[in-house]
């Protein structure tokens, strides 16, 4: 299997029977193959993390199936906007959270995020994935009261306990540097209750001085190897 990093929180997972792509806003697509399975995930409405251009994807191959998160409108007007119609329904799966589904050739496990909606868990020809969305330990020094700071960090820590028992080849979890000194928090803590083999920063806003950063702290001694900058662009996993 091989990941591409496409931009933001964008990436292409390319197995040998089927292909995922995650939350794709914006930048180039790879070259897809026309009769080679692709399903499309989206983990939330957020402008940077679904593009309604993801159903151009679909004209025409019906080898193309949706995974959205229940957030995204799909009322007649909303299909019309998008320009598609009730058929494409058929081709949809709607996630909501702590959820399981079983999708010709994967299984999917969804999360609760701590921003909106779901995270996606993913065993892709037998090889498990992990894709955050906004699940992340959202948290802003003097931007936020203690009660916020404590709802964020049981919710945060709540879902992460419910991914421990997993062991993913690749995660792609956010590492923000909107979020100051508490950048690394939730990446930090995710590599240190989830067994991965690979870790790709995402959500970074084109900042990813924020990666060789995290590298060079001493908290990340034990998982720095682990951790794959987006500038590789292709990153191979070791399929199981």
């Amino acid at each position: 299997m091989k990941i591409t990093y496409i931009e933001h929180s964008g990436f292409l997972a390319e197995g040998k029977e089927l292909n995922c792509l995650f939350d794709y806003w914006k930048g180039d697509l790879p070259q897809l193959e026309k009769e080679k399975p692709l399903y499309i995930f989206s983990s939330h409405a957020h402008h940077d993390h679904f593009n309604p251009e993801i159903f151009r994807i679909g004209e025409g191959n019906p080898w193309v199936r949706y995974v959205l998160s229940k957030d995204i409108s799909l009322s007649p007007g909303k299909l019309k906007q998008y320009g598609i119609g009730p058929d494409w329904l058929d081709r949809i799966t709607r996630a909501g959270s702590r959820q399981h589904y079983s999708l010709e050739g994967l299984e999917v496990d969804t999360f609760r995020s701590t921003d909106a909606v779901v995270a996606y868990a993913v065993c892709m020809e037998g090889t498990w994935i992990y894709h955050a969305g906004d699940l992340n330990w959202w948290t802003w020094k003097d931007e936020e009261t203690e009660g916020e700071y404590r709802d964020m960090t049981g919710r945060f820590q709540e879902e992460i306990s419910l991914l421990s028992g997993y062991s993913f080849q690749a995660a792609m979890v956010s590492l923000d540097p909107r979020q100051g000194e508490r950048f690394y928090w939730g990446m930090d803590y995710f590599m240190k209750h989830v067994n991965t083999e690979i870790v790709i920063p995402m959500h970074c806003w084109d900042d990813y001085s924020v990666v060789e950063r995290l590298k060079k702290m001493e908290c990340s001694s034990d998982y720095r190897e682990k951790i794959h900058s987006p500038e590789e662009k292709v990153i191979n996993v070791l399929d199981k």
